[in-house]
């Protein structure tokens, strides 16, 4: 026991008796090597973890135990999973010690459906104080920590909408971190946990890139006067790449599921993802399965795909293309009782490719409501029980694949967006104009680090739900599935692809593969 605790002492790690007597009965009948591998990947789960105590008790001591087993379990086939968007867990940001913990750490229960007003301004409230704090760790903002002669030009400091509000002096050249809304008719206000002033946009107020629609936090520069911020230009919070935010917070688990600490870490995915460079996600939207000419194009898409079977297919809604009809749950249930007859005419997609079902704004089971769930579990039954490979979850949800984060969402987010924007976006030499739009809907998603930045009136969510919309740490992938036409962005290190709606599109679909990091446009003729 003396010798581990001298062990980790050399690493600048104090633990406690109990925590070294714990780790001395787990290393007791290993050999040195096994010993010392043990030792290793715990002192290192330790240094990558910015929650840890000064003095290690046996609990953190057994969680990174439990962490070191989960990452090196990959003898299974436990490399894919499929994360409902309402098994998502909440976390908490603590601004002192500024690291991020589970609710489940922090004993506190899981949120209801149905909450009340309060958890509308929690979520709020959550969405800006992510972005404050993300925009204080950016250089532009960042404050020096010690040296107050550390040249401070070309940086910015962050105000509060309550430092305006109590000023009787005009105020010139601030900068203020808010949200865009509209507290009275015909004006735009700025609001923040602290407060909203009336916000005036002229018509020399320059805009940077992005989609500004009410509801978007964004950064105002200006000067301030007569209880009026007159706006001089508006940008979007600057975004953090997926490395920047490991350098602040280690290997900590955004995305989802049962470990603690980020998948992104192990080395065995790593290898095991490795293994099958040619692996491949095919993503198609609006896959009307009461309609002949969709299914006779998927089977083409199947009978194409045959002799090297995508790893998975991701399919979203909406599942039915006649939605006004009583008849839609039959219909659903039959169209994917066609569905698995084609499946099974392929035995080596049958036996080697996974099905995603996502549902779309208008399949059954929703109620207009942001996250939905998954598509009744009645209609699915059956197919469930033909293709055993099947997983029926919500939207959004989140896909792992090994080391991989994707994140899957059907909704016409570009289409709501620019029907509300409160100024289009400038232009950028001979790009099309929708190639515009998709970059800075791209920018737009990241740098809110938000699914759907949108005002409650156009895409209500549930407040208490909200969680499930954010991008805290960036993911590989999102996919927005909308009915425009298809595009892929790399923006942060993420990129942002839209597979378009298959039928409405020349039967078009996006193929992702995860080793290569690529995503491309394929079509079925």
């Amino acid at each position: 026991m003396t010798d581990i605790t001298k062990y980790f002492r050399l690493n600048g790690i104090n633990i406690r008796s109990e925590a070294a007597q714990y780790l001395s009965s787990l290393v007791a009948d290993k050999s040195a090597k096994d010993r010392k591998l043990l030792l290793e990947q715990v002192i290192k789960h330790l240094q990558r973890q910015s929650e840890s105590s000064l003095v290690i008790t046996r609990q953190e001591i057994e969680i990174a135990v439990k962490e070191f087993a989960v990452q090196d379990d990959t003898s299974g086939t436990e490399f894919f999973w499929v994360y409902d968007a309402f098994s998502l867990p909440v976390l908490y940001y603590d601004p002192e010690k500024k690291h991020y913990t589970h609710a489940s750490a922090l004993n506190k229960p899981p949120p209801k459906l149905h909450e009340n007003a309060e958890w509308k301004n929690f979520s709020y409230v959550d969405r800006y104080e992510a972005l404050f704090y993300r925009a204080l760790r950016n250089p532009l903002f960042m404050r020096p920590a010690m040296d107050r002669n550390t040249d401070t030009e070309g940086r910015f400091t962050l105000h509060l909408v309550e430092e305006l509000l109590s000023s009787s002096n005009a105020i010139y050249n601030t900068v203020v971190l808010g949200m865009i809304s509209s507290l009275q008719e015909g004006k735009y206000h700025l609001e923040d946990p602290t407060g909203a002033i009336e916000l005036d946009i002229g018509v020399e107020t320059s805009f940077h890139s992005g989609l500004f629609v009410e509801n978007v936090f964004v950064i105002v520069e200006g000067w301030y006067d007569d209880r009026v911020f007159h706006a001089t230009g508006l940008g979007m919070p600057p975004p953090e790449t997926r490395t920047t935010t490991q350098i602040f917070f280690g290997d900590f688990n955004f995305f989802g599921g049962p470990s603690q600490v980020s998948l992104k870490a192990s080395t065995k995915l790593l290898r095991l993802e490795g293994m099958d460079p040619d692996a491949m996600f095919v993503f198609l939207a609006d896959v009307w399965l009461d309609k002949p000419d969709v299914l006779e194009r998927m089977d083409k898409l199947f009978k194409g795909f045959s002799s090297c079977p995508p790893f998975c297919f991701v399919l979203c809604g909406d599942f039915v293309c006649e939605t006004e009809n009583l008849h839609h749950g039959m219909l659903l249930k039959n169209g994917l009782k066609d569905m698995g007859s084609l499946i099974q005419r392929y035995s080596s997609i049958l036996r080697k490719s996974r099905f995603v079902f996502v549902p779309g704004p208008m399949d059954i089971g929703g109620n207009g409501m942001t996250p939905r769930p998954r598509l009744p579990k009645n209609l699915t039954v059956d197919f469930e029980k033909t293709i055993p490979n099947a997983v029926f979850t919500s939207n959004p949800c989140r896909i792992q694949y090994c080391t991989k984060e994707i994140v899957v969402m059907r909704e016409d987010i570009l289409t709501k967006m620019c029907r509300t924007l409160i100024k289009d976006p400038p232009s950028h030499g001979k790009e099309t104009r929708f190639k515009q739009l998709s970059a800075n809907l791209a920018k737009t998603i990241l740098a809110q680090g938000h699914l759907c930045p949108l005002p409650a009136h156009i895409l209500p969510v549930y407040w208490s739900y909200d969680h499930t919309l954010r991008l805290t740490a960036l993911p590989d992938l999102v996919v927005i599935a909308d009915i425009q036409e298809p595009f892929a962005e790399k923006y942060a290190e993420c990129f942002v692809a839209n597979p378009s709606s298959f039928p409405r599109h020349k039967y078009q679909f996006h193929v992702y593969m995860p080793c290569r990091g690529t995503i491309e446009l394929s079509q079925i003729d």
